[in-house]
């Protein structure tokens, strides 16, 4: 009975694993399709690491916040001034973010040799030509 139970325990334990793995994915395909809507190049998944990361956690913490710990009261202990307070955090931070973003980006932009884009004709020859001026793979005529 007791290696039924230890089984029993393990296949339970499998069980959550597999259904923290599906809200992870579920997390992921709302990043990418996000990031798909906004036509946003992020193939190292920064935002749906950092920032979605960021701003659920800040979220959370007007939400469970309690007063013995942390010194503010959350949603749950009945004060939504932290919730309301963390929101126009997030609000300001990427507004902040995006302006001087923008600023930076379009600087680079119009330093010559320094453009955001490369032509669709380099992309087509191959980025490791036209940005390196060598060739990467053996197929492409690297030696």
């Amino acid at each position: 009975e007791k290696d039924a139970d230890s089984i029993s325990s393990i296949n339970h334990k499998n069980h959550l694993e597999e259904e923290k793995i599906e809200d992870l994915d579920e997390v992921k395909i709302t990043e990418e399709t996000l990031i798909d809507k906004v036509n946003l190049d992020d193939a190292l998944a920064v935002f749906a690491v950092h920032g979605l990361g960021g701003i659920v956690g800040i979220i959370g913490t007007g939400i469970f916040a309690t007063e013995k710990i942390g010194g503010a009261k959350g949603l749950i202990e009945g004060s939504s001034s932290l919730l309301i307070e963390n929101i126009i955090m997030i609000i300001a931070t990427f507004v902040y973010s995006l302006v001087v973003s923008l600023i930076i980006l379009k600087i680079l932009d119009v330093i010559p040799g320094l453009g955001l884009r490369s032509t669709e004709s380099e992309e087509d020859a191959g980025l490791d030509i036209s940005d390196h001026g060598e060739r990467a793979f053996i197929e492409d005529g690297a030696y």
